[in-house]
């Protein structure tokens, strides 16, 4: 693994700080102790989960890789101290922005569900035999609008919201866009 296949970026490693790792590991998976050379693909940046790609905690091996995250089949001292210990708060780092949680799926399924509420209030006000009236329009306003713009923030896929809040999944892009702006 070298600094020219980029890996690092997708972690905010400059090529500095993924030198720095590589030399901390000394070619070395971070629990087992297997040689990079040993492995086909080479060694696994791996990170913290709940922190976000930022918090590199180490290159581990495949096997390692896969397995430090399922309770039960990585166990041992190396293990525990390799997760206490932790690349990205030896070497300093920390975050370029606040860390932002994910909601939790039973969150975001609550909040699609309120957003369909709003949805059929929405769409009998615009069931008027005149057409969409100022009341329809206000009502997306006030209530629609926030909530597609919240939908954005818990990270839900724009598709998800148009399916819910009876918008299209290209208004929901726009509006996306004019939030940002």
């Amino acid at each position: 693994m070298t600094c020219d296949n980029h890996w690092h970026r997708t972690y905010s490693l400059t090529c500095e700080q993924f030198a720095e790792l590589r030399a901390f590991t000394g070619g070395l998976c971070n629990i087992c102790g297997m040689r990079e050379h040993y492995t086909p693909n080479g060694f696994y940046i791996d990170h913290d989960h709940a922190l976000g790609m930022w918090a590199v905690r180490g290159l581990l091996c495949p096997r390692c890789n896969t397995l430090i995250e399922k309770p039960g089949e990585l166990v041992g001292p190396e293990r525990d101290d390799y997760l206490a210990r932790p690349w990205h708060i030896r070497a300093g780092l920390v975050p370029a922005a606040p860390i932002v949680r994910r909601p939790s799926r039973e969150d975001r399924e609550a909040f699609l569900e309120q957003l369909r509420g709003h949805r059929e209030r929405f769409m009998n006000l615009r069931r008027n035999p005149l057409g969409v009236t100022a009341t329809a329009r206000q009502y997306a306003d006030e209530n629609m609008v926030p909530l597609v713009l919240e939908a954005k923030a818990m990270k839900i896929s724009a598709r998800w919201v148009a399916a819910a809040s009876g918008y299209s999944e290209q208004s929901i892009y726009k509006l996306w866009s004019r939030a940002a702006a």
